[in-house]
């Protein structure tokens, strides 16, 4: 087979479910969608199923192939789970025998040219997830139950929720998306803590290694569980499939998909078709109790009678194994009253879907629940055990699709209850709004599955996605001016599923979380400097020569271990001051994506002075300005202060350079702008490099709101006093407070401090400060109480909540370039004072390009005098020029909003660079 042909083979799935029918059908089903969509899935059962199944051939659809079946062993390969000392033995047989023969089978087809892309497995096997990763494959979870019940367990695995549950004051459950359940509603082994000691084990562990699952796939559609799917999904890549029932009972777009193809129980379908066929639409009781579940012979003595009572004409499903527990002589009494039907097994969707059919007594399996929800008849609950509980709770009390039926203090339903539930569904007031919800929710299920439903729409990206999973290492330079930009743009990603790795020092990363979200990681990288980091290092030059030999190591070991653990690299994103990256990334034949964390027209600055293309230094008998494409012409002082002030930080000059030594290898340069901000420069630059704009990298809830819970950076090396902040500006009227700060690296000198100071009190403005702890002796002696009132000093603010607030008028800031984004994006007039680095040509930008405040002048000793603060403030907040300085920022407000947005400049630009990503 040529290169060519191989590239045309599609992806190969296993699927492997728990060997039993309620596990096998649903995701049996899945794999017969994952097929119709062009994916080759093989299903994996145990050696015993795979020979006593009643099957037919399955054939997803006319153009696609058998879906093959696969065999693994769980160590009773003549007799499966009954063969078994006990249900505990049979687990762990099943673990230990499973495992290694899921291996050898992965092994055997990729030795047989028929490599596995992925393991779509069972909750119940998370084993199966470390077979995937052990040899390099997409580990996918595929939940059977409810997102709410395994949303119980993951609280309860968690330690969240405190068990037993019963006691002298029984506790409710709450968990995030679910309504809140008394105990005896919450799942069996839950409620009655201790009865099944090996599944509720089983139950939790499906949480033991959960985050490290690729997808999480939920056999329900989303409008069933919205709540309980949008808390799941900030944890997981969750996405929602279901329901997993046949397509000729939904969209018909699956030929011959008319059952499960699988039954561990022969049904009488002729005898049960013939006997609706005879009985009035809507007249008869369907009762099935599943294939596991196992009520009392009692309560089939109460359920006998009950359905006698009702009047009504009843089909039941009583397995042979049951049929003793029939009160004796029933059978006969009904056949000859013409009243009901009692057979060993039945096709339950050609029951439920035929007209006669007018309620459904069920035990509230999660399968049963899906189809009757997907066909559209009203229930009467009467659940047993396992997740039944809460399953009738949704149908009763949230979807609104029929009654529980209450069972007694022996746990057993009693006739009169029957009677009661089945008249109140089938004949009472109830049974309008009962069937309108029941119809509503058929449609939805229809709806969902069909081509451009949420389901469809969810397969289709799963499809799409798992052969070539993108994982993108984001390396930013360890500062936080850094890190924040880059790890929002992580998150941006991860909002189309795409997982990041952010790799940060080792000492850097012992102080932030483990991980930000499902799709973002946190991984160490060494700077030479573990346990202090660059306040460690003797000098700036000794750190950044250290970050460099040790990052270059550490950095290609993270890449090759992800690689060996399954979870391979597809492209270094780094920060430009870190080009070494870059070689590292080609090393492995990787993509590298350059980010810069400057402004384009700082960066064109420096790549002409790399170059050669602009002599420094600049002063002398006549001062030269800078002239570059895209960007005005530069006084001097304008230009950066590495060029403007050459020789002053020669180690920072040489890196800021270095940003454009290998440049030319980047397959990607992305800038933390929006096109309109910067489009000259930026348009002159697309002509050397492959560049794209993708910011602002602003926090989603200031812009689009389109990443849930993205209402900050995640990120602060400094602790805000938000509560403090908040109190005081709530009470200023709206456009009152000059906020002002300087970031979070600059180092103003005590004279500055005390003009500043003097100039903040004489514009008779209200005034928020941000003075870090380690600048606040440098402020005059009694400033923060005098200032008390109109003055608030706070060590470290959330700059993001203080400019979006109301009463906040005014920036007074270094305008450090994440500091000049948040101020467009907010829309924040600005006083620009800025100190070194980047700072003066931002400060240009912000007031002769942008148009969105002006700059203060230094005196000849390189200091802002009070008096010149007060006439910038004055001007911005005050003069003529602050109402066309307003009309710029609302301006510029909203073009910020409108890149990112779905649609947008940046938006497109990501979308671009992800798709290049997954090719």
């Amino acid at each position: 087979m040529g290169d060519g042909e191989k590239a045309q083979k599609p992806p190969h799935v296993l699927v492997l479910p728990y060997p039993y029918q309620g596990h096998i059908n649903p995701m049996l089903q899945f794999s017969k969608r994952l097929a119709f969509k062009g994916i080759k899935p093989t299903l994996v059962t145990t050696v015993y199923l795979s020979k006593s199944m009643h099957t037919r051939p399955v054939s997803p659809a006319h153009h696609s192939p058998p879906i093959q079946i696969r065999t693994i062993s769980d160590g009773y390969d003549k007799g499966g789970s009954g063969e078994a000392e006990s249900t505990p033995a049979y687990l762990a047989s099943l673990r230990a025998n499973g495992s290694r023969t899921l291996a050898q089978l992965i092994r055997t087809l990729s030795e047989g040219g028929d490599p596995v892309t992925a393991v779509i497995y069972d909750g119940f096997f998370p084993w199966a997830l470390d077979v995937a990763k052990q040899f390099g494959l997409a580990g996918v979870l595929f939940f059977t139950q409810s997102c709410a019940v395994n949303s119980v367990y993951y609280h309860v695995q968690r330690g969240l929720i405190q068990l037993p549950l019963l006691g002298p004051g029984p506790k409710r459950v709450s968990v995030p998306g679910v309504p809140d359940l008394e105990p005896w509603e919450a799942p069996s082994f839950v409620h009655k803590y201790g009865s099944n000691p090996f599944w509720f084990e089983v139950v939790l562990e499906q949480f033991s290694n959960i985050d490290q699952a690729d997808w999480v796939l939920c056999n329900i559609f989303h409008e069933m569980e919205k709540e309980v799917v949008d808390w799941m999904s900030r944890k997981w890549r969750v996405r929602t499939i279901g329901p997993t029932v046949p397509s000729y009972y939904l969209d018909k777009r699956l030929e011959d998909d008319q059952d499960y193809t699988l039954h561990m129980f022969k049904p009488n379908t002729a005898l049960c078709k013939t006997w609706l066929d005879s009985t009035p639409k809507g007249s008869v009781i369907y009762v099935s109790f599943g294939s596991a579940s196992d009520p009392p012979q009692e309560q089939f003595e109460e359920m006998a009678r009950g359905l006698i009572a009702t009047q009504h004409k009843f089909l039941w499903v009583v397995r042979e194994s049951h049929r003793s527990c029939l009160p004796q002589g029933f059978v006969d009494e009904i056949t000859h009253s013409k009243q009901g039907l009692v057979v060993g097994w039945a096709s339950q969707l050609e029951v439920l879907a035929h007209e006669a059919s007018g309620c459904f007594v069920t035990h509230c399996g999660f399968n049963s629940v899906l189809e009757v929800l997907s066909l559209g008849v009203p229930i009467v609950g009467v659940p047993l055990w396992t997740d039944q509980g809460t399953n009738a709770k949704y149908l009763e009390d949230v979807w609104g699709v029929g009654v529980r039926a209450r069972a007694d203090e022996e746990g057993i339903v009693r006739r009169e209850e029957v009677v009661k539930c089945v008249r109140e569904v089938m004949e009472g007031e109830k049974r309008e709004e009962t069937m309108k919800n029941v119809n509503k929710w058929k449609k939805l299920a229809k709806d969902a599955i069909d081509e451009g439903g949420s389901s469809d729409r969810n397969i289709d990206e799963f499809e799409g996605k798992k052969a070539q999973e993108a994982h993108v290492v984001v390396v930013p330079y360890p500062a936080q001016g850094h890190i924040n930009p880059m790890l929002q743009f992580a998150k941006r990603l991860a909002s189309r599923g795409v997982k990041s790795s952010l790799a940060t020092t080792v000492f850097i990363s012992e102080s932030i979380p483990a991980q930000f979200g499902p799709l973002i990681r946190v991984r160490a990288i060494s700077d030479g400097y573990d346990e202090g980091g660059f306040g460690q290092a003797e000098s700036t030059p000794a750190y950044l020569a250290s970050l460099r030999v040790h990052g270059s190591r550490t950095l290609a070991q993270l890449v090759k271990t992800l690689g060996e653990e399954g979870d391979p690299i597809t492209a270094v994103m780094y920060d430009g001051f870190l080009p070494w990256a870059l070689d590292v990334a080609k090393q492995f034949g990787l993509v590298g994506v350059l980010f810069f964390t400057q402004s384009c027209a700082v960066n064109c600055i420096y790549y002409h002075i790399q170059r050669g293309l602009i002599q420094i230094p600049l002063s002398g008998p006549r001062p030269k300005t800078i002239s570059v494409p895209g960007v005005p012409e530069l006084q001097p002082w304008e230009a950066p202060s590495f060029i403007h002030k050459y020789g002053s930080y020669p180690f920072w000059f040489d890196t800021i350079l270095d940003q454009f030594s290998n440049i030319d290898q980047a397959d990607w340069v992305l800038c933390n702008v929006f096109y309109e901000m910067e489009k000259e420069v930026v348009h002159w630059m697309a002509k050397l490099w492959r560049v794209r704009t993708i910011g602002p990298t602003v926090p989603s809830y200031y812009l689009d709101k389109r990443l849930e819970d993205d209402r900050d950076y995640s990120l602060q090396l400094f602790k805000p006093n938000m509560a403090l902040c908040q109190d005081w500006l709530s009470i200023k009227p709206a456009g009152s407070v000059i906020y002002v700060s300087f970031g979070s690296m600059a180092d103003l000198s005590e004279e500055q401090y005390e003009e500043l100071a003097s100039g903040l009190k004489g514009t008779n403005h209200n005034f928020l400060w941000v003075v870090r702890e380690s600048e606040q002796p440098k402020l005059p002696k009694g400033f923060i109480d005098e200032a008390c009132g109109s003055g608030l000093v706070v060590s470290w603010a959330s700059q993001l909540e203080v400019l979006a607030h109301e009463s906040t008028g005014c920036f007074v800031s270094h305008c450090g370039f994440n500091s000049a984004l948040e101020a467009l994006c907010l829309g924040v007039p600005m006083v620009a004072m800025p100190q070194w680095t980047d700072q003066m040509t931002n400060a240009k930008l912000v007031e002769d390009v942008w148009g969105v405040g002006i700059r203060a002048r230094v005196d000849k000793e390189e200091v802002v005098r009070r008096e010149e603060v007060v006439r910038c403030v004055r001007e911005v907040m005050e003069g003529k020029k602050g109402e066309e300085i307003r009309e710029n920022v609302s301006k510029w407000k909203k073009l910020a909003k409108e890149a990112i947005d779905e649609g947008g400049s940046s938006d497109k630009n990501i979308q671009e660079f992800l798709a290049s990503l997954m090719k």
